[in-house]
């Protein structure tokens, strides 16, 4: 039903932010190729579990377990491109690196209804588990070995202070901000679908729909 959807994806953002901050800091003392290699690796193990799972327990402890580790994987990913990049141009390459999320808002959501509502709902998961895959391959490739990191970024032993938090205040604020964002994002990609279906629409209308929200949301 749309009111299990829902909590779903309450689970899912709950988990990424619960678990966000601690897997961090207990993966601090590794190396952040190997850390992501093998968070991928779970991700791609637990998406394919719920793409299988035969009941609704499952399919939640299955996302519970991917949605922890893409948390891992986004918060190593932003401080991978901090460290690899220089103070002046911080901002701007995260706000780039970060695009990535907008655009799979903008593709991967309207993609994932159009092969849910053809091929039903195991297609989507199948179709991230491909994603990927890819992008496990492309980590592999490109991302920068322990000693590639130290000659860039310096002396990275105390890696607990890359994760300080200065000013509180205005991480308070920006979270909420960000929370209150969200939010309504993800309420509208979680219920825009039965919404239009049971008033009429087919699910490419619906796809259409999303993808011109994810481009808005993207220029926005």
């Amino acid at each position: 039903s749309e009111a299990w959807i829902g909590q779903l994806v309450t689970l899912y953002a709950v988990t990424l932010a619960v678990c966000g901050p601690i897997l961090v800091k207990v993966t601090n003392r590794f190396s952040a190729k190997t850390v992501l290699l093998w968070t991928i690796a779970v991700f791609v193990f637990r998406t394919d579990f719920i793409a299988v799972s035969p009941n609704f327990t499952l399919l939640i402890i299955g996302r519970i377990i991917s949605s922890a580790a893409a948390a891992l994987i986004i918060v190593k990913i932003l401080a991978l491109t901090a460290m690899l990049t220089a103070p002046q141009n911080r901002g701007k390459m995260i706000g780039i690196v970060y695009s990535g999320f907008s655009g799979a808002n903008v593709f991967g959501v309207p993609i994932g209804t159009m092969l849910g509502g053809w091929l039903g709902w195991r297609a989507t998961f199948v179709f991230i588990i491909v994603v990927s895959v890819v992008a496990a391959f492309l980590m592999m490739r490109y991302l920068p070995t322990p000693a590639e990191l130290s000659a860039v970024s310096g002396d990275t032993s105390d890696t607990s202070s890359q994760y300080k938090i200065l000013n509180r205040a205005e991480i308070i604020k920006y979270l909420a901000v960000t929370f209150m964002l969200l939010t309504a994002n993800s309420i509208t990609f979680v219920y825009i679908n039965p919404l239009m279906l049971t008033n009429g629409y087919d699910i490419q209308f619906v796809s259409i729909i999303l993808l011109v929200n994810g481009i808005a949301g993207t220029l926005g």
